[in-house]
């Protein structure tokens, strides 16, 4: 017995062939252009990660160095101050006898070793006058 099927099945599967064929393909297209949409922004993210990694990298690095330029100068201002005291004392101690000279020169040298620096005291022929610790 062979089953016939009624103009209004053969309609609906028709119907339900040409919704297929028509639908396989949108999916498929839009299945490929969602991927290399999802693609290209996971490129944009990453390069703009790059960026602000970079970004983060050139500010802590100019931070860096604005830091030591700022110490740099501090320390220079330190030693302006520190040759204008020299210059101050030594035409100050032109006045005074040898052994005075000796003697500030000695107390002048223990407070800079307080502050890390040490100095030795020469004549002019090279003999020594006072010598650091160091």
């Amino acid at each position: 017995m062979a089953m016939t099927l009624s103009l209004r099945s053969k309609l609906f599967f028709l119907v339900v062939a040409a919704v297929t064929l028509a639908a396989v393909p949108i999916i498929l297209l839009t299945y490929h252009e969602l991927r290399d949409i999802s693609v290209q922004r996971e490129q944009e993210s990453f390069a703009n990660i790059v960026v602000l990694m970079e970004d983060n990298v050139s500010s802590r690095y100019l931070d860096l160095l604005s830091v030591e330029i700022a110490d740099v100068l501090r320390r220079k201002d330190q030693l302006r101050t520190m040759a204008q005291l020299v210059q101050t004392t030594w035409t100050d101690l032109s006045t005074v006898s040898r052994a005075d000279q000796v003697h500030v020169f000695a107390n002048w040298s223990q407070q800079l070793q307080a502050t890390g620096l040490y100095v030795d005291l020469l004549e002019k022929s090279g003999s020594l006058i006072l010598s650091s610790p160091v």
